[in-house]
């Protein structure tokens, strides 16, 4: 109990969200329309929504959580040609992997690892 168990992303278009996260990520998405409210879920850990009611935090603010990845500089090809942008390139975090930062189609700073 007490873990986090929904993230939701905000966006202002549902389905290009659905799409960059399907195509760099492999999450599974559906549209809820009696929602107007986007659905997503990683194959491993929480899950979450794509939300129209909410706005990105401005650069360098909010929380910041990471997708654990195998392959950052794949995924950060990726992520560019989906149409995001590396906000922080590959980094080192000695004995423990790498991370970066990228900034995703709706303008949400996004982390991934890779241990």
């Amino acid at each position: 109990m007490n873990g986090v168990c929904h993230i939701e992303l905000p966006c202002s278009d549902i389905n290009k969200m659905k799409d960059f996260y399907s195509t760099v990520f492999g999450w599974e998405t559906q549209y809820v329309p009696e929602m107007d409210y986007g659905m997503w879920k990683a194959p491993e850990g929480v899950g979450g929504g794509f939300a129209k009611n909410l706005k990105p935090a401005t650069k360098g603010s909010g929380v910041l959580f990471h997708i654990q990845v195998d392959d950052i500089d794949s995924t950060l090809k990726k992520i560019e040609k989906s149409g995001g942008r590396t906000v922080q390139g590959k980094t080192q975090i000695p004995n423990i992997g790498h991370y970066a930062v990228f900034s995703d189609i709706a303008g949400n700073e996004i982390g991934i690892f890779q241990g």
